[in-house]
């Protein structure tokens, strides 16, 4: 579409070379000063409100970002194993976020089990579905681009949709994850409580969160993907062949996988939670009481928790 440029606008032009004559033509408007502004407000705003754990968010958030765009892609591109590689990122970011946000501590080991667990069930909740549903992963023209790009075979699409799903999925469970342990975490430290306390509760806080957990997945993802819907509305494509197309099959599977996910990290992390934070207390108790509490039998004078 033509686009009218004024005077002064700060443009990005490309160079064309045809008969050793060099050409300019305008390419788009140089918008890297404006996300620049944003980028620091953002920031501002994170700092701001966290103080010191608003620095370390933005920490964990850099190291996640040069990780995935310096690291990860680099090594698909280079064709390491995309199914290896997408796991051990995974893996790292899970530890690096947790370990930044969250210190060293049972807190934050809890949340990284679960978190991981939440992940793990994801993916291999794709791997079955891509199965059963005989996906290819040529579903748009950027796949399309990329195979012709890569060479035919020489790029594992759907091992790209993988990564596609199982990335997505762990923003949501990294959330819960923490959001479970913090909170379970504060509780036992307010009184004593027993591992299936600690259950109840991971649970009851788990209802909580899933409502608008899941309504913030779905929503994120069919906002994304709103002009393919148009396209599609627009159409008049019927209903039975647009369900059947693989991009929207994957689309849909990227907002109900990372929702599964999700709602699998609650009990999960809940459990791991009540394990990790109830181990030491039982431990250090007598055994002979700790069997006996139930009786009515009470403790040796001086004894203490």
């Amino acid at each position: 579409m033509p686009v009218a440029v004024k005077a002064n606008d700060n443009v990005v032009l490309a160079s064309l070379s045809t008969n050793g004559a060099t050409e300019w033509a305008f390419e788009n408007y140089n918008r890297i000063g404006q996300i620049a502004i944003l980028v620091f407000v953002f920031a501002a705003f994170v700092l701001i409100l966290g103080g010191w754990k608003g620095m370390s968010t933005i920490l964990s958030l850099t190291f996640t970002c040069l990780s995935l765009f310096y690291v990860y892609i680099p090594f698909l591109i280079a064709g390491y194993n995309i199914y290896a590689a997408t796991v051990i990122i995974c893996i790292y970011i899970i530890g690096i976020s947790f370990i930044f946000t969250g210190g060293v501590n049972q807190k934050s080991l809890a949340a990284a089990i679960g978190c991981a667990g939440g992940v793990v069930f994801s993916g291999v909740i794709y791997r079955y579905m891509e199965a059963v549903m005989k996906l290819t992963g040529y579903y748009n023209d950027e796949t399309s681009r990329l195979s012709q790009i890569f060479g035919q075979g020489n790029l594992n699409l759907k091992g790209v949709v993988f990564a596609m799903v199982t990335i997505g999925a762990l923003g949501g469970t990294m959330d819960v994850a923490m959001s479970i342990a913090s909170s379970l975490d504060e509780i036992r430290t307010e009184k004593a409580v027993t591992k299936y306390d600690l259950i109840r509760s991971g649970l009851n806080i788990g209802k909580d969160i899933m409502g608008t957990m899941a309504n913030t997945l779905i929503l994120a993802y069919i906002g994304s993907s709103l002009v393919m819907v148009l396209i599609y509305g627009v159409s008049n494509y019927p209903l039975f062949q647009l369900l059947n197309k693989e991009e929207i099959i994957i689309e849909m599977l990227q907002s109900l996988i990372g929702s599964l996910g999700m709602l699998f990290t609650i009990p999960f992390t809940t459990v791991v939670s009540s394990i990790l934070f109830t181990a030491r207390k039982e431990e250090a108790e007598p055994l002979p009481y700790r069997h006996k509490q139930q009786t009515g039998m009470k403790r040796p004078g001086g004894y203490r928790q």
